[in-house]
């Protein structure tokens, strides 16, 4: 399996201070600072902010001045490093939901640019004032009969979490397909019960999933996290789904903070 690694940086608003957004962007270039600076909310723009400022820190860490780098996007709008030509080629791909910011990235060994790895993370919450059962309704067509009938007879609070699984699976997979929005969510199933995914009915061949979990914040604060990385490891095997309970090693966390603080 090619190696792999992840960064989750935690962003909490109110620790995060004028001062330390100037500096962020004092790290980037004029055209990204002018990305970033068209968000309404301060918050969409410090997690835009750390969604630029991830890649970049990666390319340093590996020696590279990430000033002389050049980002891209394919088609369907996923990003990647265009230049330098790195041997082997860098792959990472970002998601991030309200306080969390992560990138998952390693070698680029198949179907550049998009390399087929993916991360995706989302915060379990039922936005609004919304039911469970309505919220599930919203997104009807975009889960399988089985994934429809498994959340709804499963006990709150598991059956939200159970959903936000299901979502990141089809998110992170389709993602690192470099397909996003672009294919039919429908199309993958996942059961969070036997841990099992399918593609059009089967088991895919060649993949890894990492599922992991977050919190952010303390006491009645806290927020939970969770989230799927989806990487094309090649060979004929069925795709395997690695639980949130097994280790992950490879992925390290970082407050929003120190992040900014340390990024040279």
């Amino acid at each position: 399996m090619t190696i792999i690694k992840a960064r989750i940086v935690r962003y909490v608003p109110q620790d995060f201070t004028d001062q330390l957004y100037e500096a962020g962007l004092s790290k980037l270039d004029e055209g990204t600072v002018a990305q970033i600076k068209k968000f309404y909310r301060r918050e969409d723009a410090v997690r835009g902010l750390i969604s630029k400022l991830l890649p970049r820190r990666i390319l340093r860490e590996h020696g590279i001045d990430p000033s002389t780098a050049v980002f891209d996007k394919t088609p369907a709008n996923k990003p990647f490093l265009l230049s330098p030509q790195l041997d082997p080629p860098l792959a990472y791909n970002i998601s991030h939901d309200n306080g969390l910011v992560g990138i998952v990235y390693g070698p680029g060994i198949n179907d550049a640019p998009a390399f087929q790895l993916g991360i995706d993370l989302m915060k379990v919450r039922i936005p609004g004032n919304d039911t469970f059962e309505t919220f599930i309704g919203y997104m009807d067509s975009q889960l399988t009969r089985l994934e429809h009938h498994t959340l709804l007879s499963t006990p709150l609070p598991q059956a939200l979490q159970d959903f936000f699984w299901i979502w990141t699976m089809k998110e992170a997979y389709t993602k690192a397909l470099g397909l996003g929005l672009g294919f039919d969510f429908a199309r993958v199933e996942y059961n969070p019960k036997t841990n099992v995914l399918t593609v059009d009915g089967t088991v895919p061949t060649g993949w890894a999933f990492h599922k992991f979990t977050s919190q952010v914040g303390v006491g009645e604060g806290e927020e939970m996290y969770v989230g799927v990385v989806a990487q094309h490891v090649g060979g004929t095997e069925p795709a395997v789904v690695h639980s949130e309970k097994e280790a992950c090693p490879w992925i390290v966390y970082e407050d929003a903070v120190s992040f900014v603080q340390t990024c040279e």
